[in-house]
């Protein structure tokens, strides 16, 4: 079975941002997909990353 979520380690990898900017956009709820809260750690959904990276989800 395959994650279906990943962590600010992997979103910076696709995205480019930095993973301090990635957390600070979360924290003021200015990323445009919102994380799930798992403990201390923050996870956000493949489908919906994905979407935003085609473009389905504007930023």
């Amino acid at each position: 079975m395959t994650r279906q979520t990943y962590n600010a380690s992997e979103l910076h990898e696709l995205t480019g941002l930095s993973t301090w900017a990635i957390y600070e956009a979360e924290k003021r709820g200015e990323f445009p997909v919102r994380a799930i809260h798992v403990g201390r750690r923050l996870l956000w959904p493949k489908a919906a990353i994905e979407a935003m990276l085609a473009g389905e989800v504007t930023v």
